[in-house]
């Protein structure tokens, strides 16, 4: 029963690790989508 305690705790730090870097690399495509389009109206 502790172990599965211990289990359930590191799959959760895991998705919310996760769903962090997923956040992050959300932002850095969308920055880099609206530069895309900064250039794109430039030229």
């Amino acid at each position: 029963m502790r172990s599965f305690r211990f289990y359930y705790l590191g799959v959760g730090r895991l998705q919310e690790a996760a769903s962090e870097i997923n956040r992050l690399i959300y932002e850095a495509s969308f920055f880099n989508f609206l530069s895309v389009i900064k250039i794109k109206t430039i030229e």
